[in-house]
């Protein structure tokens, strides 16, 4: 036998298949584990990109209303994107935390390859139709953004 040969089969007596095949198994079930709770980059990349992180995975806008909805006097042009636009006005009020920012990005969800999330706004719009006592014209921005990997 040459002796690359001899080295093979002493390292191949002295070598567990079984323990590497654990190793391996466990780090990729640590890895699905990470990517299931996390998405596929941590929440300190998601919390770089919003001040607020709510755990569902839309936003929910005040009385259940997006600023630009035609049936309730909304328009287009009251959203720029997440952003209240027009004669449209942040509203800080509804988020509780600090800073309080009227706005905040929903938990990242969809296929791998195709992950996002929701960044929304609260806003107040003068021009909508009344929606509640305490606050008529309130409702909401949304934008979805993309996950890039």
């Amino acid at each position: 036998m040459n002796l690359v040969g001899t080295m093979a089969e002493g390292l191949a007596r002295r070598t567990s298949r079984r323990e590497t095949t654990k190793g391996l198994a466990a780090a990729a079930f640590g890895l699905v584990a990470a990517v299931a709770t996390q998405g596929p980059f941590g929440s300190r990349a998601l919390a770089a990109r919003c001040a607020h992180i709510s755990p569902y995975a839309d936003c929910n806008p005040p009385y259940g209303r997006y600023c630009t909805t035609p049936e309730e006097g909304g328009e287009s042009g009251n959203c720029d994107g997440s952003r209240c636009a027009g004669n449209c006005t942040l509203d800080t009020r509804y988020y509780p935390g600090s800073p309080q920012t009227g706005c905040w990005c929903t938990a990242a969800r969809g296929p791998r390859n195709r992950r996002y999330y929701y960044k929304c706004c609260d806003c107040q719009c003068p021009d909508l139709d009344p929606a509640g006592p305490s606050n008529p014209q309130a409702c909401g921005c949304r934008e979805r953004v993309r996950v890039d990997r």
